[in-house]
């Protein structure tokens, strides 16, 4: 199972020792990643949403000369948008969780230390949670923390060994992705289990911590020509619905081929996005597009969009839907941390 932020470092690393060769198209190199010239000259370049300096200051976060135990490589682990526009950014390097306005300025903050006051503070990943409060992923111990708006545990969830993301249904629940369990896990507010879905074997596969209005979680799978997204209906044993499909419709002497499928998360409307990327064997990048998809399964709107490649390879996630349907991602600037945004058409 690829993921796709550890698929952008290994590229970068491509895009320094590789040499070109002789091919069909012509490859653009942009940003220390190489492109198919044509996807480089068409994709969406990334807008800047929110710039924030690195620091330990209180509208500043975590990089990597705070970074000194490399935690994260030097950048905020997760981050979630807000409907209001203003964004929640999960700084365990700072030991901090911080609500930012669009213009940057601290509107709420949460001292992790207060979550996990032993040892180190190292959450990886983040949820909200009912009456105001949040679900925290403990790396340090593994286990998924309920806290209340102001961090006092609520319950707690041990064992949920490598668990990579975690996520909210409509009722609640958090959702808690285990790839070394090969499944996803469904916990009430109450740290009691409520459902599990097997993964089910796919040469790709990609369980997402997101779901529709009755809680079905999202996945994609499917193998190096095509793929799928579809939905658990059913756990235990699980069951599928697949929502659409995505065959590789690029020309055969490209030879390239999926490596990374996923679920991006969903939008006010309950549409989804799906990220797929598909590279050839030199790793040239021949797509790299979100596509959006209505609930009841069409597609509505695909880009294929730029990104700048970062070497932070245990984030849960590198992008994430705002409500309003824009993707929000990230890149590293001199000294600062800039979310971005790319738009759907």
């Amino acid at each position: 199972m690829l993921r796709t932020h550890l698929f952008l470092l290994v590229l970068f690393v491509l895009a320094l020792s590789v040499p070109g060769s002789a091919a069909s198209f012509e490859v653009s190199t942009v940003d220390g990643l190489r492109f198919e010239a044509g996807l480089a000259s068409q994709a969406i370049q990334p807008t800047k949403y929110l710039s924030l300096i690195f620091g330990a200051g209180q509208t500043q976060v975590g990089g990597a000369e705070q970074d000194t135990k490399h935690f994260s490589e030097g950048v905020p682990y997760a981050f979630l948008p807000m409907p209001d526009g203003s964004v929640w950014v999960l700084d365990s390097i700072n030991k901090a969780l911080k609500r930012f306005s669009p213009d940057g300025k601290v509107m709420a903050e949460l001292n992790l230390g207060l979550v996990v006051p032993n040892g180190e503070c190292v959450i990886r990943d983040f949820a909200l949670a009912p009456a105001d409060g949040f679900y925290f992923l403990s790396a340090s111990d593994w286990k998924n923390l309920h806290t209340d708006k102001d961090g006092k545990i609520v319950s707690e969830i041990e064992g949920v060994t490598d668990a990579r993301s975690i996520g909210q249904d409509p009722k609640g629940n958090v959702l808690i992705e285990i790839p070394v369990m090969q499944a996803l896990l469904r916990f009430n507010p109450a740290g009691e289990i409520v459902e599990k879905f097997d993964f089910p074997q796919s040469d790709l596969f990609e369980a997402a911590v997101y779901t529709d209005l009755d809680g079905n979680p999202f996945y994609v799978k499917g193998n190096e020509s095509s793929l799928e997204l579809g939905k658990f209906v059913a756990a235990s044993p699980t069951e599928e619905l697949v929502l659409a499909t995505f065959p590789l419709d690029l020309p055969p002497d490209r030879k390239a081929h999926y490596v990374s499928g996923k679920v991006l998360g969903v939008d006010a409307a309950r549409n989804i996005y799906v990220e797929l990327i598909a590279v050839d064997d030199d790793g040239v990048i021949h797509r790299h597009r979100v596509c959006k998809v209505s609930p009841e399964g069409k597609v509505t709107a695909q880009s294929d969009i730029r990104v700048i490649p970062f070497q932070s390879p245990d984030l849960p996630r590198h992008a994430a839907v705002m409500p309003d349907g824009r993707i929000l991602g990230f890149y590293l600037k001199d000294k600062s941390y800039v979310l971005c945004t790319w738009t759907i058409k």
